[in-house]
């Protein structure tokens, strides 16, 4: 989708080198495209989440955008 952080990787990076002061907006629809799973990384990183967007992401629409 072309965000600078997208992925769970790309979310534990920041948080971990960034102090409490940073929040985190927790965006489904950019993890689930980046292949991660929300609700793992919300439990994960739950005291720093201050907005979250919840995003409807059809599946056949991802296969679709995902193909070569």
């Amino acid at each position: 989708m072309g965000t600078v952080i997208e992925s769970a990787a790309d979310i534990d990076n920041l948080m971990i080198h960034t102090g409490p002061e940073v929040g985190l907006l927790l965006d489904t629809g950019h993890l689930t495209f980046a292949g991660d799973e929300p609700f793992a990384v919300a439990k994960k990183w739950i005291e720093r989440i201050n907005h979250v967007h919840c995003k409807d992401i059809r599946a056949e629409v991802l296969a679709d955008v995902k193909k070569p």
